[in-house]
């Protein structure tokens, strides 16, 4: 089961419970909420819309909002990342110290200079293994997350 939740303007707009995870029941599941935004508000349009990294979501916004903008947010990553660090409360706050750092960057090339130092770090410093592998993914999205 997967929940699809639209929020807007520093509020949860709506979530719709889905069984899959594929771009046709994810715009089914948003479209439903944006069925009910739009009969608040009729000229109401989104001008960016923020999903994780998964394709299904992002193909259903791109779908119910071709006009829109299309962000990349890393929270699912973030959160990814911290479960990989274990019980290793030390080397959870310096490698998440780290990815919020990019996070917290403001203009483009400020955010790719940080995913840049990101990725040569957990390179050189993190062992080899599914915690430097997903930093290592985060680092990839670069492109998405500096347009964010």
């Amino acid at each position: 089961m997967y929940v699809a939740t639209t929020g807007g303007g520093g509020g949860l707009l709506g979530a719709t419970v889905t069984e899959a995870a594929s771009a046709d029941a994810r715009a089914a599941a948003y479209g439903a909420c944006a069925q009910e935004a739009h009969a608040l508000s009729p000229t109401s349009s989104p001008t960016t819309v923020c999903t994780e990294g998964w394709e299904g979501p992002q193909r259903a916004w791109r779908r119910l909002c071709p006009t829109g903008g299309l962000l990349l947010g890393c929270l699912h990553a973030v959160l990814t990342i911290a479960a990989r660090c274990g019980r290793d409360r030390a080397r959870r706050t310096l490698v998440l110290d780290r990815v919020w750092a990019v996070e917290d960057a403001c203009p483009r090339a400020q955010c790719s200079q940080r995913l840049r130092r990101l990725r040569a770090w957990a390179t050189a410093g993190l062992p080899a293994g599914a915690l430097r592998q997903m930093v290592r993914n985060l680092c990839g999205k670069g492109p998405q997350c500096a347009r964010a």
